[in-house]
């Protein structure tokens, strides 16, 4: 630790030489170094010393700091507990567990709270918790405050392969947990028009609704940006969410079409998803997880919706724009994904019918033939009954005569029916 520490003076050194300041030699900084690094250290003794004192004095403050610093608390056997590194300990707080504190591993916010144990409550404890509390109740131990995160703290004592030190969580917190069982989400989603097939219908329970229903929101985010920074958005599924709490009756319902922002001024609009007395238990599992596992988008009465969403008819025009270099239209499965998304990007397309009818008359004014319509059809994502109903429009009178007439228009031979695939 030492060497480390003269390693970083002496570049220090090195580098307010090369700037021409006047530092004399190295033994000189050196020592300058060590000086003001002690009188640092009594400086801040003694600040802590009169801190400790003061509080000590005034509980009632103490109190608040616990509160308002969101400090875990730990225990480990006493004999280990100078093993620990500096800065991991706030303060010592006891030589027992204290009563009603259960005792997780470390990695608990990682594994037991993000996983779901179906008819079993939160606070689960595994065999070799339970023999941790069991044994660590028979030795000396010490239970001690920190605000170093249960991840932080499992990585640094892996490292430095310091005995296990365990989350020591009160009862209160313990009920907290608890409550976040009684969360149900219902969520629904259909593509655009019906396109690919009928409504698929999930449900999520206890931390897993919340945790679903946290992704929509960040899914939701992502894609509005994306959309507003490319100028192009693609028709989203139509989707309906309800989360419950122990009722019929649905805490907050949604339906909206993905990606477009529409989630949020729901959101919005009813000032957030959850109530007051639901946010702190919430807002306590946010505390133990990891920063890219907290439903932290829960706890916000108002989402940021972008300006300038780009319009259905921009996206389409976009759309056509960057297909016109690398589109091959004598590849089906290209031909059939580009007239699938024109037709979607279509304004007036709302419905499976109107999507059928459009699709055909967008083939038409490409100057399809009616044999590769259908082979495009064929390969088109749609489900069975919507693709026979655009073969039948494909080979009606009026799809017919509607391609004379573009033949002639443009003047045109009839292409040559033959596609990549050997059709």
């Amino acid at each position: 630790m030492l060497k480390n520490w003269e390693d970083a003076a002496k570049r220090h050194w090195t580098e307010s030489q090369r700037d021409g300041q006047n530092v004399g030699t190295y033994e000189d900084f050196l020592e300058t170094v060590k000086k003001e690094s002690a009188e640092f250290r009594a400086t801040m003794e003694k600040f802590r010393k009169e801190e400790t004192s003061y509080l000590e004095a005034h509980p009632e403050l103490a109190a608040v700091n616990h509160e308002k610093a969101n400090a875990f608390l730990y225990a480990i056997r006493a004999e280990d507990f100078p093993k620990l590194s500096y800065g991991m300990v706030n303060e010592k707080i006891s030589d027992e567990i204290q009563k009603g504190h259960l005792l997780k591993e470390n990695n608990f916010a990682v594994q037991d709270y993000i996983a779901t144990y179906p008819g079993i409550s939160m606070p689960y404890q595994n065999i070799k918790e339970r023999t941790a509390q069991a044994n660590l109740g028979r030795d000396k131990i010490v239970t001690f405050s920190s605000n170093w995160h249960p991840s932080d703290m499992a990585e640094r004592l892996r490292r430095n392969k310091i005995p296990p030190v365990w989350l020591s969580v009160p009862p209160k917190e313990q009920e907290l947990f608890q409550q976040l069982d009684g969360f149900r989400l219902e969520i629904s989603s259909e593509a655009p028009c019906g396109i690919h097939g009928g409504k698929r219908t999930l449900d999520y329970n206890g931390f897993s609704a919340l945790r679903k229903l946290n992704e929509e929101l960040e899914t939701e985010d992502r894609e509005a940006r994306t959309a507003i920074e490319q100028r192009f958005s693609l028709r989203g599924e139509h989707v309906e969410l309800s989360l419950y709490y122990d009722g019929e009756e649905p805490l907050f319902h949604a339906a909206y079409e993905s990606g477009k922002q529409e989630l949020f001024s729901i959101i919005n609009e009813k000032n957030g998803i959850l109530p007051e007395h639901l946010q702190e238990p919430v807002a306590t599992i946010c505390k133990y997880l990891p920063y890219d596992s907290r439903p932290t988008g829960l706890l916000q009465k108002r989402h940021t919706i972008g300006d300038n969403f780009p319009t259905m008819e921009e996206s389409r025009e976009n759309y056509i724009k960057d297909c016109k270099a690398d589109l091959n239209m004598k590849d089906v499965y290209q031909a059939a994904n580009y007239y699938s998304i024109v037709t979607l990007l279509n304004p007036a397309v709302n419905s499976a019918e109107d999507f059928s009818k459009r699709m055909v008359e967008e083939m038409v004014k490409g100057g399809i033939t009616q044999n590769r319509m259908m082979r495009i059809i064929e390969k088109s994502q749609v489900h069975a009954e919507m693709r026979e109903k655009i073969k039948q429009i494909a080979q009606s009178p009026e799809t017919k005569s509607a391609l004379r007439k573009v033949r002639v228009q443009a003047n045109v031979a009839p292409e040559n029916d033959k596609t990549t695939d050997g059709r």
